[in-house]
């Protein structure tokens, strides 16, 4: 049986929660539709794409998200391996694996 987190993640944005460990244990819970979820993600994936030194601010305001939306949003981009960040001594920037959000 799933825990109350899970069952109501999954009731209310169809995917499970993130747990973070840390200096602090973290959870997120989706709140948005599956299909709104793949298409900022999709949206986000291409402006890293045309701009990968773009930072998390520019992001959201791009996507008219919060800096938090944006950071889950990356966080299961980087878990499904679309996404990942390179030379962060140097500056930085986004590595676009593939523009399929979905799986």
């Amino acid at each position: 049986m799933h825990s109350p987190i899970v069952y109501f993640s999954e009731l209310y944005s169809g995917e499970l929660p993130i747990f973070k460990e840390q200096d602090a244990f973290e959870v997120l819970v989706p709140l948005t539709s599956p299909k709104t979820a793949i298409k900022t993600r999709f949206k986000l994936l291409e402006l890293m794409d045309e701009s990968p030194v773009i930072n998390k601010q520019a992001i959201a305001k791009k996507l008219k998200l919060s800096i938090e939306g944006v950071r889950y949003h990356i966080s299961i981009l980087k878990a499904k391996q679309r996404l990942k960040y390179e030379d962060p001594a140097k500056g930085g920037r986004w590595i676009v694996g593939t523009k399929n959000p979905v799986n």
